[in-house]
């Protein structure tokens, strides 16, 4: 899978600490939105964020952002063994560094356009 075919697709990553819907508009930006927030975050919180997508080898991908509250996200999505590692910082300074499942929404939410 290249970054091409990531485009117009919506993946749910499924962390301990929470759980999003990642819908990527380009190879330069996303559309999430957190499904269950958990204790961590906002459950329904949506944002738009620019993108550093890097294809690290075949269906495996380093990806990077930062939102509009400030945190900062650095992952690695592996779409061969379904998993995402990531290193969070929260704007307050927390760090959180996590592994979920990943798989692909049959019935995303995200791409949907704010009403």
């Amino acid at each position: 899978m290249s970054i091409d075919r990531l485009i117009g697709r919506t993946y749910l990553n499924d962390m301990d600490a929470f759980a999003v819907e990642f819908h990527y508009l380009s190879e330069t930006s996303a559309r999430l939105r957190v499904v269950d927030g958990r204790a961590v975050c906002e459950t329904g919180r949506t944002e738009e964020v620019a993108l550093k997508l890097i294809e690290i080898r075949d269906n495996v991908f380093f990806n990077s952002w930062r939102e509009q509250n400030g945190s900062t996200v650095t992952r690695i999505d592996d779409h061969i063994a379904n998993l995402i590692y990531a290193s969070i910082t929260m704007p307050h300074g927390q760090l959180y560094v996590l592994k979920g499942k990943l798989s692909e929404c049959a019935r995303p939410t995200v791409g949907q356009p704010s009403r």
